[in-house]
């Protein structure tokens, strides 16, 4: 493992600043993965190669932040940002505050290694507390941890203390370069051939002894044989792709300097590239394979001498699996190849799936982008068993426990682009924040973040003496200037 508290490096592939620039410097948006994903505490969120949330005119510009930072001073690429979901207020005309949205508020920068080029390509946040042992007395720690997986398939993994000072003080942002209170360390599984990480996820629900291993999974050396109809586990695909392609790593008590030979947890995967994983009631872990199955390994067996459970999943890869927050056994799965169903599966009966939510071609949008393909789906923990599919610019909500068999679309939403990621907002994660809970955040191909409220109301009240409108959102109230003369509402 190796530790870094600082990075010095001008290699950046893309280079963000608080006035809402942003500037690409070696390769096109197109090329980076963005993905944003909720943490538990304060409307935070953690993003990887987003543009700015908004435009916010009472968010400190660059030149205003207290980075510390000397002129001359390199730095490295940004490799995670913390934002906060905060509202966002304008001065009207007459001097009356208007509300223009949220935006997300940079709370954190991490940073890569001195003169590295890597990006990240996933996240994944700590999701159980993290505790230590203090004599007889067992601590728990406020720290926030963020593990995301690289371009160079290393392991990186962001430990954030003091993080609430942060996110009260509008003008100071923690950066990696300059403050002890942010440290990444890096695991390193030693390959014949550097290959990036596709997927990255934080055990939970298992215990505290098991929420400190992450699972990652590594792409293939090569495409897929699209004309195989291989199903067996553990088959090459290729003669050169001969790596365990998902590894899982206990990050507390594997540990060394820079340079030492380390051993993962667990190899998994052999000779098949992994495109998606997902933790499963705790104890199992569900591995989408490049070649159309899901692999499930019982992590209580003995390491990976135990075959999986593996079954046909996809006609093509499977690009994500997401477990039910709501009913343990219950997980969907999704492939972005053209005309793919998302289809939901139980745990206990894996020969076929409960059922199939089909989706019909759609043009996207201004750029009319003709879309037949799912990009992302997430569960809403808020919402017994709902589920958020999205094709290319429309978000498509359904209701999957009121028949097993056929899910019901309760809810259609579009946007002006098509979606490449999406994340929910739990309502616990903040309940002092004076704004509606249920939140989603989605980023769009050029990858720009957008704010959704799932169900907001907003009462509204006309005053037909001299025109002004009352707007109620959450707990705060606007008064808007009134109207007169003619304009004036009879």
């Amino acid at each position: 493992m190796m530790k870094s508290s600082s990075s010095e490096s001008n290699v950046s592939l893309v280079s963000r600043h608080m006035s809402g620039e942003a500037e690409i410097t070696q390769y096109s948006r197109s090329r980076l993965p963005c993905r944003v994903e909720f943490c538990s505490s304060n409307a935070l969120y953690g993003a990887i190669n987003c543009l700015p949330h908004g435009n916010a005119q009472n968010i400190p510009k660059n030149s205003e932040i207290n980075l510390l930072q000397p002129t001359n001073r390199k730095l490295g690429p940004i490799l995670l940002e913390i934002r906060q979901l905060v509202l966002n207020y304008e001065k009207g005309p007459e001097k009356q505050s208007t509300n223009i949205g949220y935006v997300g508020r940079l709370v954190a920068i991490s940073r890569g290694i001195v003169s590295s080029s890597v990006t990240s390509t996933c996240l994944s946040f700590r999701k159980d507390p993290r505790s230590v042992k203090n004599g007889d007395d067992i601590m728990e720690l406020d720290d926030l941890q963020c593990a995301t997986g690289l371009s160079s398939g290393l392991l990186s993994v962001h430990t954030f203390k003091n993080l609430n000072s942060y996110t009260q003080n509008n003008a100071t942002v923690l950066d990696s370069a300059f403050s002890d209170d942010s440290v990444v360390n890096y695991y390193q599984y030693h390959q014949r051939t550097n290959r990036p990480v596709s997927v990255v996820s934080w055990r939970h629900g298992a215990g505290a002894d098991y929420s400190r291993h992450v699972a990652l999974g590594l792409t293939g050396l090569s495409s897929v044989d699209k004309g195989s109809t291989t199903t067996q586990p553990g088959v090459a695909l290729n003669n050169v792709d001969r790596e365990y392609c998902a590894i899982v790593w206990d990050i507390e008590a594997q540990s060394g300097s820079k340079g030492s030979k380390q051993s993962p947890l667990f190899r998994l995967a052999h000779n098949i590239g992994v495109s998606s994983l997902s933790w499963l009631g705790g104890q199992l872990l569900g591995v989408g394979t490049q070649h159309k199955n899901v692999q499930m390994y019982d992590l209580r067996a003995s390491g990976t001498n135990s075959p999986p459970i593996s079954f046909a999943a996809h006609r093509d890869d499977v690009s994500g699996i997401e477990a039910d927050p709501s009913r343990p056994s219950i997980f969907a799965t999704f492939s972005k190849t053209y005309g793919e169903s998302v289809k939901l599966w139980d745990l206990r009966k894996t020969d076929t799936c409960l059922s199939e939510i089909k989706h019909h071609a759609t043009f996207s949008g201004s750029s009319k982008v003709f879309s037949s393909s799912v990009s992302a789906i997430s569960w809403n923990s808020n919402q017994y068993s709902s589920l958020c599919v999205a094709t290319g610019d429309l978000l498509r909500y359904y209701d999957t426990r009121s028949n097993a068999s056929k899910p019901l679309l309760v809810k259609v939403t579009h946007l002006k682009e098509p979606i490449q990621s999406l994340a929910y907002r739990s309502k616990e994660s903040s309940p002092t924040m004076h704004m509606n809970f249920e939140r989603m955040i989605v980023v769009n191909m050029a990858g720009e973040v957008m704010d959704l409220p799932m169900e907001q109301l907003s009462p509204l009240a006309l005053s037909h003496r001299d025109g002004r409108l009352v707007h109620a959102f959450g707990l705060n109230t606007w008064i808007y200037p009134s109207v007169k003369g003619k304009e004036r509402i009879p």
